[in-house]
């Protein structure tokens, strides 16, 4: 993940839970989403990571 906000210097990380211990977590920059991320919290694990 932290490859992908490299070429950004103001992201901004934007997070909203889910179920379960999942949380949708969008990372921004510029006013538009640059990733978007699955992550769960009791595993402790990333289950997706997208690029739109």
């Amino acid at each position: 993940m932290g490859q992908r906000l490299e070429p950004f210097d103001d992201w901004t990380a934007y997070a909203e839970p889910l179920d379960a211990g999942r949380w949708a977590v969008d990372f921004a920059a510029g006013g538009k989403t640059v990733l978007s991320v699955l992550v769960d919290l009791p595993g402790g694990r990333v289950l997706a990571v997208e690029a739109p």
